[in-house]
C-alpha cells in the first residue's frame, strides 16, 4: 500500500498584499494598492497607462471596467482564465510568482522569482505579471 499526502495550494490572486523592500526597489514588479478582489486588472491598467498622481494607487489609473473585457471571468481570477482574458483583450501575458525561503547560509528569509507560471503563446501587446 501507498499513500502520497500533497498540500493542494492552488495559485489565486486577490487584493493588495505588502511586498518586502528588497522586492519593491527594484522597480520590476507592479503592486497596485486595492481594497478588491482585481489586482490582477489594476497591474494590467498600470502596465498599460501611466500614472496620473501617486505611482500604484487605484485613482491614478483609468478604471479597469472602462478599458478591459473581464465578461465571463471570475475575479480573483485564476491561472486557468488567463488565457480568455489575453483572447478577450487583445494582450500577452506572462505569470510570474514570488516564493519565500529561508537561506540557511546568510540565515534570512529570502524570496526567489519561480515559473513562469503561465507563459502566453500569442504574441500581441505583451505585458509580464507576477
Amino acid at each position: 500500500m501507498e499513500i502520497n499526502i500533497n498540500k493542494f495550494n492552488p495559485l489565486r490572486a486577490s487584493s493588495f498584499i505588502e511586498l518586502p523592500p528588497e522586492i519593491t526597489q527594484r522597480q520590476a514588479v507592479v503592486n497596485i494598492r486595492n481594497n478588491d478582489d482585481y489586482c490582477f486588472d489594476w497591474s494590467i491598467m498600470a502596465a498599460l497607462h501611466p500614472p496620473t498622481g501617486v505611482d500604484f494607487v487605484t485613482s491614478s489609473y483609468p478604471h479597469y471596467s472602462t478599458v478591459l473585457n473581464t465578461a465571463g471571468i471570475d475575479f480573483p481570477i485564476s491561472l486557468k482564465d488567463i488565457k480568455n482574458f489575453e483572447n478577450q483583450n487583445n494582450i500577452s501575458i506572462n505569470v510570474y510568482g514570488l516564493e519565500k525561503y529561508y537561506n540557511k547560509i546568510s540565515n534570512n528569509e529570502e524570496y526567489e522569482i519561480i515559473g513562469p507560471l503561465h507563459f502566453t503563446n500569442a504574441k500581441k501587446n505583451m505585458l509580464i505579471y507576477y
